[in-house]
Order: C-alpha cells, then structure tokens, then sequence
C-alpha cells in the first residue's frame, strides 16, 4: 500500500501535524488552561513556520473554541470567535478533502451559534472519515444540543463499537445524552466509568447528581470544579450557551442546577 499509494502529504504537513498530535496529547493527558495556553504557542509555532499545512489554522482554532468555552482564554469575545472562524476557513481552504478541516468548521460553526451549519460540517466529516471518534462525538454534540438525542445516542453506540479506548470525551458526551433525557442515573454511571476525569468534566457531574438528588455530591463537584475555574458564573453560562442550546427546555434545567450547587450568578 505504501508504495502504490498516492502521496498525500508534505514533508510540512507531517511536521505541523507532529506539533498539533504532540499538542492534543498534552491536553488529553491533563486537560487544564495551563496546558491549553501552551498549545496555543505550539500552533502558532506551527502557522509560522509551516503556512501551507492545514494543521496549524486547524488545532489554534480549535484550541481557541475550547479555551472560549471554558473562560481560559481572556479577551474580546466577537475577537475571538472571528478569528477562529477565520482560522478554521483557511484550513478548509487548503484541505477541503481532510475530515479535520470539516469537524474543526463544525466546532466553530456550533460555537457562533450556527448549528444548522454546523451539523453539516460534522456529517460531511464523518462521510470523509467514518472511524473518526472524534468527528462522530461532534456530530453527537450538535444533535444534543438542537434536541435530537436519541440520533445522537444511537452515533454514540457506534462510536463505542468502534473505538471502545477513546479517551473521555465520549463518555461526557453519552453521560450529557443521557441527562438531558432524564436518564440520570445511566449517565452518573457513564461519567463515573471514565478511567480519569478532568476537573472541568465535574460541571457536568454537578448537574448530573443534582438530577438524582444527591446534592451534596452535587456541591462537591461544584466546588472542585470552581477551584480551577473561579471566574465562571451562571451568567457566563447564559451567555456562551443562549442561542445555542436549543433543546427545549434543557439549558434552563442546566442553569438551575448550576445555581443552586453553587456557581455564582455573575
């Protein structure tokens, strides 16, 4: 296969792939600000000195959403979502046929609330790689959020199927699924089944004990994920999901239960 195959990739692809996967691997091993303001200097190492390849546009973006999401990334808002929009279209840009480019819009897409487009993103990722864990648990995102859960459980299932080590992501994602359906003490079970849990996963567990009326667990969970993240408030929340998480009723539920375990207002 080796030798038959048709080359796909630049001796700069590969090195800006390196830094990205080396990137990623960090962030899975711990997954902190500390460690994400890192990547953030690795990629853009990588935009530097590879302008080319797809990989360094495509890991800053996402690193960029996911420091947005979790308040580890300090700064005008509009700014930022900007140019990760912009970061992600480059990468499309020189990699239409790569299934990160796609899964990478997608993230973008759902974090500036356009989740119709989104959702496209993520299944025209998965149509380019259909073993891809990680563009699969996008997709499942992006039907959790506009209320298609039971779609979003069955992509779960293969997802499990096909890659049963994928790190917690997808377990997060399942316990989420699950919550959100009522089908709480499932998905306490799903989140506590993951060999390791990043602090900031114990929101999530807030709110799941706190559907199952284990409130003090609930507060304790709160309070462990506060120790990391000490600036995040219930309007925070409001304000990064409104628009954005349509299932009817969910984010409401979801703010209740962190309101009342703890996370401060504004």
């Amino acid at each position: 296969m080796i030798d038959t195959a048709e080359a796909r990739m630049t001796a700069s692809d590969a090195s800006a792939l390196m830094i990205a996967n080396a990137a990623q691997s960090r962030i899975i091993r711990n997954f902190n600000r500390e460690n994400l303001l890192k990547n953030l200097e690795e990629q853009e190492r990588a935009i530097r000195d590879y302008p080319d390849s797809a990989w360094g546009y495509l890991g800053q973006a996402l690193v960029m959403r996911v420091g947005a999401r979790h308040g580890w990334i300090e700064g005008d808002e509009e700014k930022t979502r900007k140019r990760m929009y912009e970061l992600a279209r480059r990468g499309v840009e020189l990699a239409p046929n790569n299934f990160m480019a796609h899964h990478t819009m997608g993230r973008v897409l759902m974090h500036n609330r356009d989740v119709e487009a989104a959702t496209g993103a993520f299944r025209r990722g998965v149509e380019l790689n259909p073993s891809s864990s990680q563009v699969a648990n996008g997709l499942a995102e992006s039907l959790i959020i506009v209320g298609i859960t039971d779609e979003a459980l069955e992509l779960i299932a293969r997802l499990e199927r096909i890659d049963p080590l994928y790190n917690c992501g997808g377990q997060w994602t399942k316990a989420w699924a699950l919550c959100q359906v009522n089908e709480c003490e499932r998905a306490l079970d799903t989140l506590q089944s993951t060999p390791s849990m990043p602090v900031a996963a114990n929101k999530m567990l807030t709110a799941i004990h706190h559907c199952v009326s284990n409130h003090d667990k609930a507060r304790n969970a709160m309070m462990f994920y506060l120790s990391e993240n000490p600036n995040r408030t219930v309007s925070t929340e409001r304000d990064i999901n409104s628009g954005m998480w349509t299932a009817p009723g969910a984010l409401e539920r979801w703010l209740t239960a962190m309101e009342v375990t703890g996370l401060p207002s504004d």
